[in-house]
């Protein structure tokens, strides 16, 4: 008699076409179009998502209830409490489980080692990549219409306060992180730019509370192609304030000195025709060739006309891809408003 072979002698594949032949024997129906078909299939791969993550999580060791190494001082710390609960949602669908925590006295800091080891953020109800997709929607369009969208593409709907509260957690995590870490975790560099760009700008926006205005400065860095005359692709990083040029500037030499401008060979500094941004440029960049931003010189003639002194620049051309097109002709001071 021949003996039945048993799941574990089935590949990969020969299961998961058995698992799709079982669910097309469950939901076809001769009247079916393509948008059924391919729900089903989502569906179907969402289902299988939960025990899939719950398989994962079993094969990890068991936490030993001992001490661990405090992420701050780095000392060993015992375990305060054991087993606690936590519940994240993660792409898959919700799951649940159990880890121990441990309290530093001496940093006044608690932690969860388990959760450091998932790489999970130490607060809120997402995993990593959940998180990673909610901001995505979050800073991209307003709440409302995030929720909307999201409930378009993925199968677990979320709400507008969750967005809110995902954007507050995050953003004061931002704020409280050292700026130069933050810029070079972003994106790191591993050589120096042949041309580097930086462009500054600033505006009044209209916000809630006691104050109707607020400043902002906005400043984007990135690499110049010579050759192909264009913005190196992903190049660029960013960096955004709602307060004036006192707090902005630091965070915006933190960024330049992610990307070693002193060790830049070329440095091209685009800005309109505030006093402020050259007095800046002055500042963090002194060697640069500061160029006016040619929408702004086109738009503003008599800016020119008080310009004290002009030269030119040559071997460094900017065309329009993606950026404002600049003057060939360009001031060598700051220039009055």
């Amino acid at each position: 008699m021949t003996r039945k072979k048993g799941l574990r002698a089935f590949s990969k594949e020969e299961l998961l076409e058995e698992l799709a032949r079982r669910h097309a024997d469950e939901v076809y129906r001769d009247d079916m179009t393509m948008s059924e078909m391919e729900l089903a299939v989502e569906k179907l791969k969402g289902d299988s998502g939960d025990p899939g993550i719950e398989a994962l999580l079993r094969r990890m060791k068991p936490e030993k209830p001992t001490g661990k190494a405090c992420p701050k001082c780095g000392k060993r710390i015992p375990v305060k409490a054991r087993d606690r609960e936590r519940t994240v949602r993660s792409l898959s669908g919700p799951v649940t489980f159990k880890r121990n925590y441990h309290y530093c006295e001496e940093c006044k800091y608690g932690f969860y080692p388990v959760d450091r080891l998932l790489s999970l953020p130490e607060e809120g109800e997402l995993t990593s990549e959940m998180e990673k997709r909610v901001l995505d929607f979050a800073i991209n369009d307003v709440y409302g219409e995030c929720a909307a969208r999201w409930n378009l593409h993925y199968p677990q709907p979320i709400s507008e306060n969750l967005l809110r509260r995902v954007i507050a957690r995050v953003g004061a995590q931002c704020e409280a992180a050292d700026q130069g870490h933050l810029q070079y975790e972003l994106k790191p560099t591993e050589d120096v730019a042949d041309v580097l760009v930086v462009e500054s700008d600033g505006s009044l926006l209209p916000i809630r509370g006691p104050e109707p205005w607020k400043e902002a400065k906005v400043g984007v860095v990135y690499r110049h192609d010579r050759e192909a005359s264009e913005p190196i692709a992903d190049s660029a990083r960013y960096v955004a304030v709602v307060n004036g040029l006192g707090e902005f500037a630091p965070v915006l030499e933190e960024a330049l000195h992610v990307e070693r401008i002193e060790e830049v060979p070329t440095v091209v500094w685009v800005g309109d025709g505030a006093v402020c941004n050259w007095t800046l440029a002055d500042q963090l960049a002194p060697d640069a060739i500061q160029i006016l931003d040619w929408h702004q010189l086109s738009s503003t003639p008599s800016i020119v006309g008080r310009c004290s002194s002009v030269r030119k620049v040559r071997g460094c051309r900017f065309g329009n891809s993606g950026r404002r097109r600049c003057s060939q002709r360009v001031p060598t001071r700051s220039l009055p408003s």
